[in-house]
């Protein structure tokens, strides 16, 4: 399984590198570069972009600071392009950021260059419907989980 991380903060640095270790492909992004460097120098393979991390990813998981961010990134803002249109078709995206519910049903209803939620390139953004998601994608989000979990969790 090939999964892109972005943000690579106080949370996202130590949830990627805790997936690293467990064993998983990594691509990381964030626009720290002392943050990138930190990470690179503990051997995370660190992406020269948000949206070279997402080339070829199962999994998606993104670790920001705010909504601003989060809608920044997969919308696109200030002359940067949208991510969803990097991702590719069938991958889970996993947005681990504390942001405003709205926020989350912005991106998850985004349409950009014909993505939209349930289409052909539907990337796993569900909202409502917990027993389509657990069935889709219930062994990986539980896999996952367990390899981000802070060391001092059991």
């Amino acid at each position: 399984m090939k999964i892109a991380f972005i943000g690579l903060g106080h949370m996202g640095g130590p949830m990627a590198m805790n997936l690293r270790k467990a064993g998983y492909t990594l691509k990381a992004f964030d626009l720290s570069e002392e943050a990138c460097k930190k990470y690179d120098a503990e051997g995370l393979p660190i992406a020269a972009s948000a949206a070279e991390s997402v080339t070829d990813a199962d999994v998606v998981i993104s670790m920001l600071p705010a909504s601003v961010h989060v809608e920044g990134l997969f919308l696109g803002s200030a002359g940067r392009p949208a991510l969803l249109d990097s991702i590719r078709a069938g991958a889970l995206v996993i947005d681990s950021s504390t942001i405003a519910a709205a926020t989350s049903r912005k991106v998850a209803e985004a349409r950009a260059n014909g993505w939209k939620p349930n289409s052909r390139k539907e990337i796993g953004w569900y909202y409502g419907n917990k027993e389509q998601f657990e069935k889709r994608h219930g062994q990986i989000v539980g896999t996952l989980h367990a390899a981000m979990k802070p060391k001092t969790e059991k």
